[in-house]
């Protein structure tokens, strides 16, 4: 993380933070004979912890929560960091059914080797969906649903020393609709997105980006996340050190830019409501926040949610309430990393470790609460 991160300067912080809590963001926290409940967000997306869902099986010795898929059916993958993964037992990989139970331990030993990092769902044209996995030990690879290997390819022998692709640390990476690429963003590398064969899992040549903040061509600062956004049609990047999304078409065209800094500062992902009851109008946005351990003022980490005019409209203050000091909930949970909309209009976010004392990797549930 800290090989991507931009320093923001110090005033710009403050004029950040005074923004971040002047957006729609309203939180109330009452408790009850148990726990406290934890509510976040306005208006049609006010959200509630549901600390009941998603929980991890118990085999599970999480460092970081990753990356966040949601199949057809609406079943969640999780991908997450072991701190252990030297067991035969390890692994890397949850399937949840849609209403975030049931969590089932899938894929092998092998594939939680490395950093496993980004996870996105294809359907292709034998009718399946397969898993692709982007993982920050130069590693891109295809499994089925369950887990299963279908290819990985390993980058490190081939790329070492070349200086147009090395380092090479995979952050994210997407197969956009009714084609037979796979986009790898390198977000701890240099910044460039590859494209490999789906069926192969061979490099086709293909690269654009590269670090930087220039537009012609494209550059990226951590290009952390890659997603589809249906509701334009073009490929969105979280530029995250550049505090930014972009657009792009799938030739690196650029498209338009959309400037996080004030609203949700080191973006790493972005991803549309399509396929849930909410319609497709929506982009959810994790903002990792920065580091307690970095100069101050320090931002918390926080989901955004934005309309189909990209106004922010609401905001999850993960950190805030489910973090450290004074949280309502002390979990550690500092760094948003990943989030999804589920089928149902709720939410699932996936959380980082940070450096600071006592922030922890995790997984959270939070269900949407009605309007009145």
């Amino acid at each position: 993380f800290r090989n991507c991160k931009m320093a923001l300067l110090s005033a710009l912080l403050l004029v950040a933070y005074a923004a971040v809590c002047a957006v729609p963001c309203r939180a109330t926290t009452t408790t009850t004979d148990t726990a406290p409940v934890v509510i976040s967000g306005v208006g049609k997306f006010r959200y509630q912890y549901t600390p009941t869902k998603l929980v991890l099986p118990t085999s599970v010795q999480l460092l970081n929560g990753h990356g966040l898929t949601r199949d057809k059916a609406g079943n969640i993958y999780f991908t997450y960091e072991s701190l252990d993964k030297t067991s035969a037992d390890v692994r890397a990989l949850i399937r949840f059914n849609p209403d975030g139970t049931n969590g089932q331990l899938l894929g092998d030993a092998a594939l939680a080797q490395g950093v496993p990092h980004g996870i996105k769902i294809a359907s292709e044209a034998d009718g399946k969906e397969y898993l692709y996995h982007g993982n920050n030990a130069a590693t891109v690879t295809k499994t089925t649903l369950d887990g299963e290997l279908v290819w990985t390819t390993d980058m490190t022998s081939v790329w070492t020393g070349n200086k147009e692709h090395w380092p090479f640390k995979p952050t994210d990476l997407l197969v956009p609709p009714n084609q037979s690429s796979v986009f790898v963003a390198d977000g701890y590398g240099l910044s460039k997105v590859h494209e490999f064969d789906t069926a192969t899992g061979n490099f086709t040549g293909k690269v654009f980006g590269g670090k930087g903040t220039g537009d012609a061509p494209i550059q990226f600062n951590c290009d952390h996340g890659i997603s589809l956004d249906d509701r334009v049609g073009s490929l969105v990047v979280a530029d995250r050190s550049n505090h930014r999304l972009r657009w792009i078409e799938d030739d690196g065209t650029l498209i338009k830019t959309l400037n996080l800094t004030s609203s949700v500062p080191l973006p790493c992902n972005a991803q549309t409501s399509s396929g849930t009851s909410l319609g497709g109008d929506y982009l959810i946005v994790p903002g990792l926040g920065l580091d307690m351990v970095d100069p101050g003022p320090w931002l918390p980490g926080n989901v955004a949610i934005f309309d189909a005019n990209n106004t922010l409209i609401s905001n999850i203050e993960v950190a805030k309430f489910l973090g450290i000091g004074n949280a309502s909930i002390v979990l550690g949970h500092t760094h948003p990393h990943d989030a999804i909309f589920l089928n149902n209009g709720d939410i699932a976010v996936a959380v980082w470790k940070g450096h600071e004392a006592g922030s922890l990797g995790g997984l959270e549930y939070w269900t949407r609460i009605p309007e009145e």
